[in-house]
């Protein structure tokens, strides 16, 4: 029992010591894959403009999906999205779009929209539903994919209005 006291005594300080280092090592790793993330995530939607909306007070980041390859593509090239952000996908006429989960990683809400008005909600859809396809009930030319569950903590319901009109 002395012996471990003596040990105690005199190891305690590089003891402290041994722990501040590694929690701080922790801590710097977590940063660094933080922000390695968030560059590798402005890398991937570089060339997408960003929109900001806001409905129920809440402000939705959405990348535009303006060509007709990021429209292919559409979120399958991402592993993860931040709270409140998504993508946008506009199109000339009104039509019966269908939307697949082909290479996609994560769930998503899938909301279609006619000229800014929700006219369907697919809630929950999973990249092990493809390659079923996912239809609008009617016309629309607006879609908005945010991640699964988002449409509901967001209260959007169809009927409800999103503008829209500044984008061409």
């Amino acid at each position: 029992m002395i012996k471990l006291k003596l040990f105690w005594k005199i190891y305690k300080i590089w003891f402290i010591r041994l722990i501040l280092l590694a929690s701080t090592s922790i801590i710097l790793l977590i940063g660094y894959w933080y922000f390695e993330k968030q560059k590798t995530e402005a890398k991937i939607f570089s060339d997408y403009q960003l929109i900001e909306v806001s409905k129920n007070k809440t402000k939705l980041k959405l990348y535009l999906a303006d060509t007709p390859k990021k429209s292919t593509t559409g979120l399958s090239i991402v592993t993860s999205l931040p709270k409140n952000q998504g993508m946008l996908f506009t199109f000339p006429q009104k039509s019966y779009h269908s939307f697949w989960m082909k290479n996609m990683k994560i769930s998503i809400d899938i909301i279609f929209l006619s000229d800014g008005k929700i006219t369907d909600i697919l809630e929950n859809i999973t990249p092990e539903s493809y390659p079923q396809t996912f239809t609008s009930s009617v016309p629309a030319n607006q879609v908005i994919e945010i991640n699964a569950g988002e449409s509901k903590s967001l209260g959007l319901n169809v009927g409800d209005f999103i503008d829209l009109t500044f984008i061409k």
